[in-house]
């Protein structure tokens, strides 16, 4: 029987980051002049980008690429250190960890401040391998993402 893997999400499962990329992205449209009444729950999950072009429909790719400059940089700056772990987040990984299992993490966050985050909480050495977004990658959807970790950690998804 293969050993048992699971892998988690970093926004929304293990950490709550709601608040920082929430008033990061309403900072960041006051600074543009832009409506941030449509900032809800659906940001958190899916890339940046993805999320800034809904708020920007009407804006070309150079504007979008500002405002997610400018956003990426209030994100590292001060929007992280909002984010909080999850009520026995702590307690369960360390279950896992005591069954044996292989624990992975695959995000849409870029790697620099996923390993940030991870460190803060104490949780990186939980984990065999993370996946997740770097500028360099080919392709920045989270699915890519995961289908190369699973190629490369060779996870049993049977």
């Amino acid at each position: 029987m293969p050993t048992p893997s699971v892998v988690f999400d970093l926004d929304g499962t293990l950490i709550d980051s709601k608040p920082g990329i929430v008033k990061c992205l309403k900072d960041i449209c006051e600074m543009y002049g832009l409506n941030s009444g449509g900032i809800d729950d659906s940001v958190i999950g899916p890339p940046a980008e993805v999320t800034i072009r809904a708020l920007m429909p009407d804006h070309g790719s150079e504007a979008r690429g500002q405002f997610l400059k400018a956003f990426r940089e209030c994100y590292a700056q001060v929007g992280w250190s909002d984010c909080s772990l999850y009520a026995g987040i702590s307690d369960l990984l360390n279950d896992l960890r005591e069954s044996e299992a292989r624990i992975f993490i695959c995000t849409s966050k870029r790697e620099d401040l996923t390993l940030r985050l991870l460190d803060h909480f104490n949780l990186r050495g939980y984990f065999q391998a993370i996946a997740a977004d770097k500028e360099e990658l080919r392709s920045h959807d989270k699915r890519d993402l995961l289908a190369g970790l699973v190629e490369a950690e060779r996870i049993d998804c049977s």
